[in-house]
C-alpha cells in the first residue's frame, strides 16, 4: 500500500492541515521542520489548542479504522514555518 502525504505552511491563525485532501488515513504523522521558528499548535477543532509540536518533533494520529484526515488536524504558530505530513491510507 503506498504512502499518502504532502505539506502545510502554518499562519498565525488556525488553518487545516489540508483542507482539499480528504484521503483518510489509517495512521497520519505530523513533524515540523527541523528550523522552525516556534512550537505550532494543534486542534481537532480548529478553536481549542490539544498539543503542539516542537522543532523537528513529530505527532502520529492512529492506527484506527481510516477515519483520520488532513481536515482533522487544525494548527497555528509562526506564520512560514512547515509542517509535513505523511500516512498509510485506508
Amino acid at each position: 500500500m503506498p504512502l499518502s502525504g504532502g505539506y502545510h505552511t502554518v499562519t498565525a491563525a488556525w488553518t487545516m492541515l489540508n483542507q482539499f485532501d480528504t484521503t483518510a488515513f489509517r495512521q497520519i504523522t505530523v513533524r515540523a521542520e527541523d528550523d522552525a521558528a516556534g512550537n505550532i499548535a494543534l486542534s481537532c477543532d480548529g478553536s481549542e489548542q490539544h498539543g503542539y509540536l516542537k522543532t523537528d518533533e513529530s505527532w502520529t494520529f492512529g492506527p484506527n479504522a481510516g477515519t483520520v484526515t488532513p481536515r482533522d488536524i487544525w494548527l497555528k504558530g509562526t506564520a512560514g514555518d512547515v509542517v509535513y505530513y505523511m500516512g498509510v491510507p485506508a
